[in-house]
């Protein structure tokens, strides 16, 4: 007897909202593929797989599962395979295939199975950053208990960033230019949706802090078979700052009231990403400490951030009517920070650098030098960070650590 099936296929569009924050900002989690896949069960109740025909349900036994990519390449006819063959496409590994459908050989090729055969390889293709897919299982015959399934993946249709209210992209608000920032993903229109580049890509781009995430990243349909459109809102802040303030952690000896002042800046150097922060220090009257500080961010094409950050401070500090101490320091330093791939919803990065400081007191008695020692270390650090939103706010994590020779 001669059993053939009809086709049937699923395939996901989904829609997923990302909260941006300006370095580290959230991204797409695995909490949020299980919600859209959801989502699509609800849908799949609505319009469920074609019932087959009566007899289908007891007369095959499953010998093998054969996977391609393309309706072209299933021969209606069937095949001759047995165990778990993938001849696509390539993010379908083998061995990791075979270790989700291994346990269906051998039963009987019904609804059932068809249903769990499915869910699989979509959880599968889920945990493997294939989110978009589409599993067809085409008419063929299949009375030699060989079961052939089309996975065609997603691709990217259009790949638009705009300024929050912009009706089309390139849309821009001076501040910044939504063209530029899409040149430097590395998912472009025609490549499979691959949801670790996207969310890469996404943290990349909004790592200069003028520049977020805002609202939602939306998936569509698009306009070609399997294309979906993708597209985000970035948007950009003046590229500078400016900040004063005061607080009272200082010491009695240099009085406890600290003012400061800073400013900061993107596109230095005429570099579009780029950055940099001063911020003076000080005691209100100006007489016992007064500290400059400095820092230069660069973010480097192969993404990866060098950072150059420095101060100086000179302080004086009356001990009693006859004697003070004064002092004159600075500290030169030097990150290299490498972004590390994501942990669920955790962001992570590992740096090393170089440090030299300098740190000179001396102490004057009745107008006399009575001792100077200064002092100079050289460092090598090493540093990493981790951090995580969640609904309570925002968990950092550091650590760091030094070796001077």
């Amino acid at each position: 007897m001669k059993t053939t099936f009809a086709r049937a296929s699923k395939y996901f569009v989904l829609a997923g909202l990302l909260a941006g924050t300006a370095a580290m900002a959230q991204r797409i989690t695995p909490e949020d593929w299980r919600r859209w896949e959801e989502e699509e069960i609800k849908l799949q109740k609505l319009n469920p797989l074609p019932d087959p025909e009566p007899e289908f349900w007891t007369a095959t036994t499953i010998r093998g599962l054969v996977f391609v990519e393309r309706l072209e390449d299933v021969d209606p006819k069937g095949v001759d395979a047995i165990g778990v063959t993938v001849r696509g496409p390539a993010s379908l590994d083998a061995k990791g295939v075979a270790g989700r459908v291994w346990r269906f050989l051998g039963r009987n090729l019904n609804y059932e199975t068809m249903r769990a055969i499915h869910a699989e390889v979509l959880a599968y293709l889920r945990d493997h950053n294939r989110p978009l897919v589409d599993v067809i299982f085409p008419e063929q015959d299949v009375t030699e208990g060989i079961l052939q399934i089309v996975v065609r993946e997603a691709r990217v249709g259009r790949l638009e960033l705009r300024e929050p209210g912009a009706v089309t992209a390139g849309f821009t608000n001076r501040w910044g230019n939504t063209n530029y920032l899409s040149r430097m993903m590395r998912l472009q229109p025609g490549d499979v949706v691959d949801s670790k580049i996207l969310e890469q890509d996404l943290d990349w781009v909004t790592r200069s802090p003028f520049r977020s995430i805002s609202g939602q990243v939306s998936f569509r349909k698009g306009a070609g078979e399997l294309e979906t459109d993708i597209q985000a809102q970035i948007r950009h802040r003046k590229p500078w700052e400016v900040s004063i303030g005061y607080d009272n952690t200082g010491s009695v000896a240099t009085d406890l009231d600290r003012i400061f002042a800073g400013v900061s800046g993107g596109k230095v150097l005429g570099t579009v990403d780029n950055y940099a922060t001063y911020q003076f220090i000080a005691d209100p009257e100006l007489d016992h400490l007064k500290a400059h500080a400095v820092t230069y961010a660069a973010l480097l094409p192969w993404r990866h951030t060098l950072r150059v950050f420095g101060y100086h401070s000179d302080t004086s500090a009356q001990i009693s009517d006859l004697s003070t101490v004064t002092g004159d320091s600075y500290q030169a330093s030097l990150r290299y920070e490498m972004p590390l791939p994501r942990l669920g919803r955790m962001q992570h990065e590992f740096s090393l650098g170089l440090d030299f400081k300098h740190l000179g007191n001396t102490l004057e008695f009745g107008g006399t030098v009575a001792q100077d020692n200064p002092w100079e270390v050289f460092q090598t650090p090493a540093g990493y960070v981790a951090a995580a939103s969640d609904g309570w706010g925002r968990t950092i994590f550091t650590a760091e650590g030094f070796h001077s020779p």
